[in-house]
């Protein structure tokens, strides 16, 4: 569990693999055996200017990949280091969205990290409002990533859903067989509620986790039903 009150900032995960700025104990071991880490510069300037804290104050870093260093403030470090892997109790939720405007996306990567999304695919389907592809979608998925990441900060989450694509529906097909848990798909129509259909399959999505194809305002194609 991550410390509720405790001021947090994203860093790369080479710096907690003690492969970034973090100085070790001199013996070659790296951020697991280190008393203190270097803090990079976003991490430095969200605490001592944004934040205001002064040397002494209690604060945290997490990688996105569920694990967490705890310390202090001291300068321009993290001192006092532990490190800790923080264990993720919820199943996998997998939320495939089909391609809309820049902030509905934002707000669904939002929402759904606090949320506990373990992974969000940006899917290009046919009645998608917004079609990208090669610099454009690595722009667009690069600008969520780090909406994700701010949103596991604030939400207290140690690690940071991905964020893939854009993908065919083809890609997603194959994804889904693939898929362990539930999959459930939004369709204009639908003769029962979403809870209808995790309620009744309690047991697998406790267990493995729900994959669920969100399509666009218009809803999905017949052919991709």
């Amino acid at each position: 569990m991550t410390r509720s009150g405790i001021p947090r900032a994203h860093v790369d995960a080479s710096l907690l693999d003690g492969d970034g700025d973090g100085d070790g104990d001199g013996d070659g071991s790296g951020a697991a055996g280190a008393r203190s880490l270097a803090l990079p510069d976003a991490a430095l300037h969200r605490f001592t200017r944004v934040l205001r804290l002064k040397d002494g104050a209690d604060i945290e870093l997490f990688d996105g990949k569920k694990r967490v260093a705890r310390g202090r403030l001291r300068g321009h470090e993290l001192v006092d280091v532990e490190i800790v892997d923080v264990v993720d109790a919820l199943p996998p939720l997998v939320v495939a969205q089909a391609m809309t405007k820049t902030d509905k996306l934002e707000l669904v990567v939002k929402k759904g990290t606090e949320l506990g999304a373990s992974r969000f695919v940006l899917v290009d389907t046919a009645r998608a409002q917004v079609h990208v592809d090669g610099e454009r979608a690595d722009r667009k998925v690069d600008r969520l990533r780090r909406v994700a990441e701010d949103a596991a900060r604030q939400s207290l989450r140690a690690g940071v859903p991905e964020i893939a694509g854009p993908v065919s529906m083809t890609a997603l097909v194959d994804e889904a067989r693939a898929f362990a848990g539930v999959c459930v798909v939004g369709v204009v129509g639908a003769t029962g509620p979403l809870s209808d259909v995790l309620a009744a399959r309690r047991e697998q999505v406790g267990r493995d986790g729900v994959l669920i194809v969100v399509g666009p305002e218009g809803g999905l194609d017949d052919a991709e039903v």
